[in-house]
């Protein structure tokens, strides 16, 4: 328990500082998913706190999806989060994390070009090479989603250098290889997680994922960028909300 911290001292309620200094650890990694947490009874005899108190610090943890309830066997970690709309985020992923109050972190877990045979249907068309790039998007340790970008290296050379862990691609479009006024188009189906997108998740073999394909081209629909995106089902939600429509007609 040398990750609970709690001053009397303080005007800070007691019960706020314990769920404080169990959110943090839970946040930081020091507390792992499914980690059993210390008896409600233990807390008030190592921290000479009431029961209530305790019991008040669990109640928060459980309503903000960090922490659950076994009967019969005891108190969990559980990082369940959900995350609306986090695909189509114009403030950007940092920033978007950062506001769930998280530690956004990007990964870059492989650079290669792929074989033709191992591409999309729709690129083995192409009479080109394609870089494949695997990113892992977390939220302090959670996994949030991953990326694979498929790039040509026609029209990327030396863009496995360029492209970091942290790196927005429509920026690199722009900054790094003057291609500007391109398109984006989406698309979105349900799938069933694979041994592969289980393990990188970290959820279960045929647990739910929102698959997004996006393809970045120019007017002339020249391809700059497929992209395959994947999301856990039990952490995502797609949220569809009506504008309305608008009519015109002749005056």
């Amino acid at each position: 328990m040398n990750y609970i911290h709690l001053n009397k001292f303080l005007s800070t309620p007691l019960y706020l500082q314990l769920k404080e200094s169990i959110k943090n650890a839970i946040l930081s990694g020091e507390l792992k998913d499914k980690e059993k947490l210390p008896t409600e009874e233990s807390i008030c005899t190592v921290f000479n706190v009431s029961r209530p108190v305790v019991r008040q610090a669990y109640n928060e943890l459980i309503k903000e999806g960090l922490i659950n309830r076994v009967q019969g066997k005891g108190t969990y970690v559980h990082k369940q989060l959900m995350i609306s709309n986090l695909m189509y985020t114009t403030r950007g992923f940092a920033n978007e994390v950062r506001e769930l109050g998280l530690v956004p972190q990007s990964t870059i877990i492989s650079k290669e070009i792929d074989k033709r045979e191992n591409l999309p249907y729709e690129l083995q068309l192409l009479n080109d090479d394609f870089y494949l790039i695997k990113r892992i998007r977390k939220g302090s340790n959670i996994t949030l989603f991953l990326e694979y970008f498929y790039l040509p290296v026609s029209k990327f050379q030396n863009f496995e250098n360029l492209f970091t862990d942290n790196s927005i691609f429509t920026n690199l479009l722009k900054e790094s290889y003057g291609y500007d006024g391109f398109e984006i188009k989406t698309t979105m189906n349900a799938i069933l997680a694979d041994e592969i997108l289980a393990d990188l998740l970290e959820i279960k073999i045929n647990d739910p994922v929102f698959k997004f394909i996006v393809i970045t081209q120019n007017q002339s629909e020249e391809l700059y960028c497929y992209k395959l995106s994947y999301f856990a089902g039990d952490r995502h939600q797609i949220e569809i909300i009506e504008k309305g429509e608008q009519f015109y007609g002749i005056h």
